[in-house]
């Protein structure tokens, strides 16, 4: 409807109002305020999703489950940021004792420019700053162990993150289209990277990937058109389909022994790309994998390898590891 104040009743047909689901007042722009009862004590992830003009949310003084501070909504028994307003501007701080930013807590405060995130905070909900176009800085506490997915996606003017080395877990998308972000360190606690997870971020230089991941996931890197240097660490075993497809800057990469497979389109478009190290330990290639690299003169691999006929099959120069060590006879 296009009603501006609305009351959430306690009991309806003899029922009572226990919980509002996740996205249930998706792009209800005309509301201007809600008020819940008592009886509501179960919130899925952000009900007001594109709620715009909705800058008050009324709960009772005693409320069992919900509080209000500063037009903020919490979940008091699992200590959540549950929903901050989208007119949010400037600084939001983030009270000391709350943590979980729940799913997408701040999704869209486009006016956001900086938040204080306190060191009780372990978790960083999916897509909690999605789309915060104004967020310039996150300095993430060691508090945290996970970064959603989608966590900071979007956020277009983000220059800088610091993660903590207590982070263990990057999700899918986490920065996926941070435009502005140009440093990123990644620390030796990050096992996992989800997929697409900096695709998209254009003005990122260079990376440098810890030795306790294992697997570069599925575009995680794509799209990262400033990326000149890639330290790929002996970790790792697979590198996923797309992980650098057009990442147009990159001219070299060495590739461990560890790897054992190299997905489809891994570095398709990589357009300044001159030389690639593929040792004998990689038994598989996936489809296209170098295709579009225009600049490609040299793929270095070991005589008989797989990867060797991969480059016989698929037209592509080669010379041997050893190739130059006449030059020492």
């Amino acid at each position: 409807g296009w009603d501006k104040e609305l009351t959430i009743p306690s009991e309806l047909d003899g029922h009572p109002v226990k919980g509002i689901g996740s996205e249930a007042f998706f792009d209800c722009d005309s509301l201007t305020s809600i008020t819940l009862p008592d009886s509501v004590t179960d919130l899925g992830a952000n009900p007001w999703v594109y709620c715009y003009s909705l800058n008050t949310i009324s709960v009772s003084p005693g409320h069992p489950a919900l509080a209000v501070i500063d037009s903020a909504l919490y979940s008091k028994a699992d200590k959540k940021l549950v929903w901050v307003p989208m007119s949010t501007e400037g600084t939001f701080e983030i009270p000391q004792g709350i943590r979980i930013i729940g799913d997408m807590a701040f999704y869209y405060c486009e006016s956001l420019t900086s938040v204080t995130i306190p060191d009780s905070v372990t978790t960083i909900g999916d897509w909690a700053f999605s789309s915060c176009k104004s967020l310039t800085s996150v300095t993430i506490p060691v508090s945290v162990t996970a970064i959603g997915d989608g966590a900071f996606s979007s956020c277009r003017s983000l220059t800088s993150v610091t993660i903590p080395d207590s982070v263990t877990a990057i999700g899918n998308m986490a920065f996926y289209y941070c435009g502005s972000l140009t440093s990123v360190t990644i620390p030796d606690s990050v096992t996992a990277i989800g997929n697409s997870a900096f695709s998209g971020c254009f003005s990122l230089t260079s990376v440098t990937i810890p030795d306790s991941v294992t697997v570069i996931s599925n575009g995680a890197f794509s799209f990262c058109h400033s990326l000149t240097s890639v330290t790929i660490p002996v970790s790792v075993t697979a590198i996923g389909n797309h992980a650098f497809s057009g990442c147009f800057s990159l001219t070299s990469v060495m590739i461990p022994d560890s790897v054992t497979a190299i997905g489809n389109w891994a570095f398709y478009s990589c357009e300044s790309l001159t030389s690639v190290t593929i040792p004998d330990s990689v038994t598989s290639i996936g489809s296209e994998a170098f295709s579009y690299c225009n600049s490609l003169s040299m793929i270095i691999v070991t005589e008989g390898s797989f990867a060797e006929q991969y480059c016989i099959d698929n037209n592509l120069p080669y010379q041997y590891t050893n190739y130059l060590d006449w030059l020492n006879d």
